[in-house]
């Protein structure tokens, strides 16, 4: 079984139905017509508007002037495992618009659109992209470090702007909202580490008074300052569903994994501190001997030991444990486990850590993935029964939904009810409460001792409906982002905060180069110009973003030349105010090297 068959298989499988075949009604029609041109044709596909608004109206503005430059569009909203399946595993999608996870450094890059990374899942090069150009530079940046480093990523920005795999649209601000007065301080709940250490406000029975009435079992417990409940509500309730780290339909980003399960390391600013390592120290040009801390266990009581930092590292890397003979990664972390060739634990609390080529400054992002507990998941490493059928080459971790999941992180699971809702609580055996973590260590300032025992995640449709339950006192907090037209309702309701925060997770439009005419590099630029990044951000943001043209905007890494300016400086938008006239539109379709026929963008068939 080939590769792609192997995306398409797990892409069923993960959905509970047969792979549909590649392609759609409409075309096959079109071809019985062999000699007339055919009118280019394509598909943008991206979540509904009760899942994402803003995602759906960059895909109706792209279409309304890919139709005014004469080319067949269609928006489909797509639910969202389904987008992320057509799109990560199965490549089965023109054109999509939605969001990328977020760039870890550089490397992120690489993962991204080195053209080895074609036939695999996951954010690996979904766009089915190809450069010997890039793929130079990719591979020449991983191995340099500071300022030499730093013109590498620079020189591969500009050439990714040139060829246009993906066009990079904005960098939207992340609205969340709270109760006044549910916890002390101003933390707005992002990261599993922001989620830690949110702290319930011990304010007196009279202040309690004033407040909203609420039900005695919705009341927070503020007599002891580690008791209590933190009560916050998600939009996008995936996660009542699923919560295995490697599911990547599921996993947008790291929170729930990163509440549930630790990794050596965490990325802490521009820094890679240690976290459940103690500590590490180059044993070679190569080779890293990393330490763990005393007394680390899972949450079922069993000890953590670098047998399992081995066993995920291996498993990561291949799903399979080579029972078959042919490597299948698990289709996140991919990046950062291709960084290591192989992994040896000569003691219980020492790993050996051996890495493929690169330099270190990038090396040590092999740290920050999530170590899994080899008891629960070793088992998890046999083919997958599907309608009692063994199926070749696919473990049943790729597609388990890790109901309940055994992991090390501050807090451990309690139950869920799909699409209602989930609770943990807080694991009182982690090492953050052991008092062992010295006063001089970087993770001593992140303040992540949970303060509450139990995290309650509500299921709320809307960010309207999220104002309602803050005020009723139903919530503490919401944890998805909130559409940016919810701001003004949020700010004039009485007891609840707004907060706004920046992203790293860009809006994009991305490209199936492996398809017709998308495989045109010329033809995607054409497509390029047709966006308006400032009136998108001003109409449809609201304000709550920045345009950009490079997945490091506002970053160190971005090139200075590409910073934003007003417009995009290789492709700059044909248009005024959003649109583009007929004759705008047609032009640069034209200047690829298409034409027009009655009006309609054509292609002469081969």
């Amino acid at each position: 079984m080939v590769a792609t068959d192997r995306r398409q298989l797990l892409a069923g499988l993960a959905g509970g139905a047969a792979v549909a075949v590649a392609g759609c009604s409409e075309r096959m029609a079109a071809t019985v017509d062999r000699d007339a041109p055919e009118q280019v044709s394509v598909d943008i596909k991206t979540v509904p508007a009760d899942t994402d608004e803003v995602a759906v109206r960059i895909a109706r503005h792209l279409a309304d002037n890919l139709e005014r430059a004469g080319v067949a569009t269609s928006v489909q909203p797509t639910e969202e495992v389904t987008l992320l399946r057509d799109v990560l595993i199965n490549g089965d999608y023109d054109c999509y618009v939605g969001r990328h996870p977020g760039m870890l450094g550089p490397d992120t890059l690489r993962e991204l659109l080195d053209s080895q990374f074609v036939e695999e899942p996951g954010w690996q090069n979904p766009f089915s992209y190809t450069s010997a150009t890039v793929d130079d530079l990719l591979a020449e940046q991983r191995s340099l470090g500071g300022d030499s480093r730093q013109e590498v990523v620079e020189e591969l920005q500009r050439a990714v702007l040139v060829e246009q795999p993906f066009t990079v649209i904005a960098f939207p601000d992340e609205i969340r909202t709270s109760r006044a007065g549910a916890f002390a301080g101003d933390v707005s709940p992002i990261t599993p580490h922001d989620i830690a250490r949110l702290q319930p406000d011990d304010r007196d029975a009279d202040e309690e008074d004033d407040e909203v009435a609420t039900d005695d079992e919705d009341d927070v417990d503020d007599t002891d300052d580690d008791s209590g409940e933190v009560r916050l509500g998600l939009i996008d309730a995936r996660a009542t569903r699923n919560l295995n780290p490697v599911a990547t339909e599921f996993r947008d980003t790291g929170l729930f994994t990163g509440l549930l399960y630790d990794s050596l390391a965490i990325a802490n600013d521009d820094d890679i501190v240690p976290w459940l390592a103690d500590d590490w120290e180059w044993a070679g040009d190569r080779t890293l001997s990393v330490r763990l801390r005393e007394d680390l266990v899972w949450h079922d009581g069993e000890p953590i030991t670098a047998d399992d930092a081995v066993f995920t590292y291996r498993f990561l890397s291949d799903t399979t444990l080579d029972r078959e003979g042919r490597p299948l990664p698990a289709p996140r972390y991919r990046g950062q486990t291709s960084l290591v060739a192989d992994a040896d634990a000569p003691s219980d609390d020492e790993l050996l850590l051996e890495f493929n080529e690169g330099s270190r400054e990038v090396l040590p992002q092999a740290l920050v993935v999530p170590i899994l507990p080899r008891h629960v998941w070793e088992e998890r490493t046999e083919p997958v029964s599907f309608a009692g059928i063994d199926i070749d080459h696919v473990p049943e971790a790729l597609v388990w939904e890790n109901d309940d999941p055994v992991g090390s992180g501050p807090f451990q699971f309690v139950d869920a009810e799909y699409q209602d809702y989930l609770t943990f609580e807080r694991f009182d055996d982690h090492f953050l409460r052991s008092g062992t973590v010295d006063d001089d260590e970087p993770i001593s300032r992140l303040d992540g001792v949970p303060r509450y025992e139990e995290l309650h995640f509500e299921a709320i449709p809307s960010g309207a409906a999220a104002i309602e339950l803050l005020q009723a006192g139903q919530l503490d907090a919401t944890v998805s982002p909130l559409e940016p037209d919810i701001v003004r309702s949020a700010a004039r309701a009485e007891d609840v905060r707004v907060h706004v925060d920046p992203s790293d997770r860009f809006y994009h439009v991305g490209y199936n180069a492996s398809r017709p005419p998308l495989d045109n590099h010329q033809f995607r630029r054409a497509i390029a110009r047709l966006i308006d990044r400032e009136h998108l951000v001003s109409d449809v943001f609201e304000r709550f973003g920045t345009p950009s043209v490079t997945p490091f905007g506002g970053s160190s890494l971005e090139a200075p030349e590409l910073r934003w300016s007003g417009e995009c400086p290789e492709l700059p938008f044909v248009g005024s105010n959003g649109d583009v006239s007929e004759e705008s539109a047609r032009q640069v379709f034209e200047e690829a090297g298409y034409r027009h026929e009655d009006g309609t963008l054509v292609r002469e068939r081969s």
